[in-house]
């Protein structure tokens, strides 16, 4: 494969999805044939010293109120590297700003460049005249265009013709080498929920996730299943409202705001749950890419509740590996997980699909490959 290096501003220990995905992909490269840019992050020390390729840790976007645009700095350190150690392809992930260095380099330096595109930035950078006709430009200078899902890759689309330059490569999981490591009791121990039924959201805790309308469920849920347990695993500036929303509908003693939990120990609370739901909504700013934390939960055999919404459509298969809902309808809401929590074969049959969908079809090293392939 051609030299490359990879920009993100996203990237472990960065906690996210869009990090896992871009660790996944290139973790299975020649260490001598790539390296990484990006930005420095609480345990960077710890994590770069046991990969076996290089990670360069640099700010890529300085908030310093004199300083415009924040990642002009970046270009001239990306421009250095580049020439020292004779990288031949860049991979840009986010398109904007990074894009625009790439755009640069490549006016430059002729170097070609890959950029791999989220939803969300595509989404948000469309609002503003200025950065939709930046993005078209850079698009029109990428050599390959790597969308992470069908939904993706439509806005990228929309914004010119395209088609022959994108390539679609979704997400995957390694959660089925993680399935038979899964220490459910220790979840159950910790919070005393032996004998109860769990449903279980992953996600920050802010409004487009729509938490609320779980807890809203809880109310009229637990008058038929008293056992019933929410848990909600992540943090954010909602935390508040969701504790309040669970106080004045009774149901606190049901609803368990977990908090942040390490990446290592999310396997053992998805074993624990017996219903995986997240519901989120979409907003004119922000929609989900794909929804990779659904195949997260089938890889361990469990039965998933979705919103259609976004590349979520993408990552349940309606039916079959879990169900989708309409965010907005309560409704919808309260007549799923009902029908999971009365028919449990159902609920098993949808676990044991989604569990052989990820092992047929969401494997990291067939994608590690397809990027690899694109770029050579």
């Amino acid at each position: 494969m051609k030299k490359t290096l990879l920009v993100t501003l996203e990237y472990p220990p960065f906690h996210g999805g869009i990090a896992n995905y871009l660790f996944n992909l290139v973790k299975n490269w020649p260490t001598d044939q790539f390296a990484v840019v990006c930005s420095p992050q609480l345990g960077s020390f710890d994590f770069d010293s046991v990969q076996a390729y290089q990670v360069n840790r640099y700010p890529l976007i300085l908030n310093y109120p004199l300083v415009w645009p924040k990642w002009i700095w970046s270009y001239g350190y990306l421009k250095r590297l580049i020439q020292k150690e004779k990288y031949e392809h860049l991979v840009i992930s986010h398109i904007l700003p990074l894009g625009t260095i790439g755009l640069m380099l490549k006016r430059r330096l002729n170097l070609p460049y890959t950029v791999i595109c989220h939803g969300t930035d595509i989404l948000t950078a469309s609002h503003s005249a200025r950065k939709k006709r930046l993005m078209q430009k850079i698009f029109q200078s990428a050599s390959n265009i790597v969308a992470n899902s069908e939904f993706t890759a439509g806005l990228i689309k929309n914004l010119g013709d395209f088609k022959s330059k994108i390539s679609i490569i979704t997400p995957a999981t390694d959660f089925l080498d993680k399935a038979t490591e899964a220490d459910s009791a220790s979840v159950i121990n910790r919070y005393k929920l032996e004998n109860k039924k769990i449903l279980l959201t992953v996600g920050r805790l802010i409004k487009r996730k729509n938490q609320t309308a779980v807890i809203k469920a809880m109310a009229t849920l637990n008058k038929r299943w008293p056992d019933l347990v929410y848990l909600i695993v992540g943090k954010g500036p909602y935390q508040k409202n969701l504790e309040e929303l669970a106080q004045r509908l009774k149901v606190k003693s049901n609803v368990i705001l977990v908090g942040a939990v390490a990446g290592r120990d999310l396997p053992d609370y998805l074993m624990a749950a017996d219903i995986f739901i997240n519901v989120e909504q979409a907003d004119s700013l922000e929609v989900p890419g794909f929804g990779l934390v659904f195949l997260e939960a089938n890889a361990l055999g469990k039965p998933v509740i979705g919103s259609r919404v976004g590349g979520i459509t993408e990552a349940i298969v309606e039916g079959q590996t879990g169900l989708l809902i309409d965010p907005n309808q309560q409704s919808e809401l309260e007549k799923a997980i009902s029908s999971l929590l009365e028919d449990k074969q159902l609920a098993h049959r949808l676990g044991e699909q989604g569990q052989q969908r990820v092992v047929n079809d969401f494997g990291w090293l067939s994608r590690s490959d397809r990027l690899k392939k694109i770029i050579s």
